[in-house]
């Protein structure tokens, strides 16, 4: 298992989180991404997604609209090596 953190990200009334990333490992993994406000702790968006081998996947996360900091957490398992590019983050 993995976990990737991005801190301090700042909102400002955002209501959806896209992403869109790739594996190119030959087995498919299992992403779960957690979005927390970090002000109070709160997790306010969550996603357990499969990510095929060697395929794009694109997925999106609905937000509360909540302004300040939050921090995204990405916990990544189901294959002895990841390998995991994450294109594109969009906040909408």
């Amino acid at each position: 298992p993995a976990s990737v953190r991005f801190l301090d990200v700042a909102v400002a009334g955002h209501h959806l989180m896209e992403l869109r990333l790739k594996s190119v490992a030959p087995q498919p993994l299992f992403l779960r991404v957690r979005v927390i406000d970090q002000d109070c702790g709160v997790v306010v968006g969550e996603a357990s997604l499969h990510v095929p081998p060697r395929a794009p996947l694109e997925s999106s996360i609905p937000l509360p609209g909540i302004h300040g900091r939050f921090a995204l957490q990405l916990d990544l398992s189901g294959a002895e090596r990841i390998d995991l590019t994450l294109d594109r983050l969009t906040l909408l």
